[in-house]
């Protein structure tokens, strides 16, 4: 992860330093994270494997950063809300909303779990592991992954809009 050193979101801290953030901030690190975790997906899913940690251990380490970003956001949106960072947060939330869809309807993804349970590697998993093998499967099936053409088109429209409308009803 590259940034700026002025900037609180490539901080090493441990916890964000939230009285340090200004939309100026959010603006410039959420969308090179997010454009990082593109990149590093793209990767991903050219190269996943059927394993606990060609699965699980490489995503939840290619979206973290942005992950935690927005969430750092999305957070001072609730407790610092001001019309630059709604400005700011409304300008990302599209592209947010449009990335994480595409983690949720990954075919490559879906196949990786699929062959995973297929495996031998599946006796091997603990209760907790297989659980969140079967909850990313679900997951992925609500977040549209059977569908396909305009269907999926719609279901990816309906998600922004209720990502707008949630974003609105918290403004009011």
């Amino acid at each position: 992860m590259t940034g700026t050193p002025n900037n609180p979101y490539f901080a090493d801290d441990t916890l964000p330093r939230f009285a340090d953030i200004t939309p100026a901030h959010a603006q410039a690190a959420v969308p090179q994270l997010l454009e990082e975790a593109k990149k590093a997906f793209t990767e991903f899913e050219a190269t996943v494997e059927p394993t606990w940690e060609g699965i699980f251990d490489r995503l939840r380490l290619l979206t973290e950063p942005l992950e935690r970003a927005w969430h750092v956001t999305s957070h001072l949106m609730g407790v610092r809300n001001s019309d630059e960072l709604r400005e700011v947060y409304e300008g990302l939330q599209p592209q947010m909303v449009q990335f994480f869809s595409t983690i949720g309807q990954s075919e490559a993804t879906y196949k990786a779990l699929n062959d995973l349970r297929d495996s031998d590697a599946w006796r091997e998993l603990n209760a907790t592991q297989k659980r969140m093998v079967e909850k990313e499967e679900l997951g992925m099936k609500l977040s549209g992954i059977g569908l396909e053409g305009e269907e999926k088109e719609r279901f990816n429209q309906i998600q922004m809009e209720l990502a707008e409308l949630s974003t609105s009803f918290s403004n009011r």
